[in-house]
């Protein structure tokens, strides 16, 4: 089973009470290969006016969902792999 980076899906809903709030979307696969959905609320449209704004509010909940898949355990990085992803992501 392979293990995903999970970027999720951000979408803004409209609630009963007329108001909109931002929700945001992922999945997870459980071992027994059963997938699992899930959502949380970010936000009121008023708190986040535009989709860049609550998409930099979803960032810390997006690492905490990947914080077991950034990196494997007992994976050693070497100094060549860094000088690659500092000269990719300069």
């Amino acid at each position: 089973m392979s293990v995903r980076y999970q970027h999720g899906y951000l979408r803004c809903m409209k609630r009963k009470d007329g108001s909109s709030c931002w929700e945001f979307m992922w999945r997870e696969q459980e071992p027994s290969s059963k997938r699992v959905h899930h959502t949380a609320v970010i936000g009121t449209a008023e708190e986040y006016p535009t989709e860049e704004l609550a998409q930099l509010a979803v960032n810390g909940l997006r690492m905490q969902i990947n914080e077991a898949r950034n990196r494997q355990p007992n994976q050693s990085i070497h100094c060549a792999d860094l000088i690659d992803h500092y000269l990719h992501t300069k």
